[in-house]
């Protein structure tokens, strides 16, 4: 007889209010949940400044290449490989640029070549 009783106070309707456990409980979660969301909006805040950087890095580096190519008379999208010790500049057939690329993702050839 007595699990019965038991078993009959353990159904709750909509009526019986939650206990102040469960609330907390939930409360909590909801704060973690949130202070998640916020640190996410931090992260993705931060990732928009680095792809900015990394882009103005990449179009500076571009335009470097660029008018290194057009100051000696050659096409802005030429390839070429620049010797960094040296400084030399040798200009690149098509297949060799290729080769050179293989396994890179460059904008152009001439950005491939730094």
């Amino acid at each position: 007889m007595d699990t019965q009783i038991d078993q009959e106070k353990k159904r709750l309707t909509v009526d019986d209010p939650i206990d102040t456990d469960t609330i907390s409980k939930l409360t909590a979660l909801q704060d973690a949940r949130l202070r998640i969301g916020d640190r996410l909006l931090e992260l993705e805040l931060e990732r928009v400044r680095l792809i900015r950087s990394a882009t103005s890095v990449a179009t500076e580096r571009q335009k470097l290449f660029e008018r290194v190519l057009i100051e000696r008379g050659l096409s802005p999208n030429q390839p070429v490989s620049i010797d960094q010790g040296t400084g030399q500049l040798k200009v690149l057939s098509q297949s060799e640029a290729e080769t050179i690329m293989t396994g890179q993702q460059a904008a152009s050839p001439a950005a491939a070549n730094g």
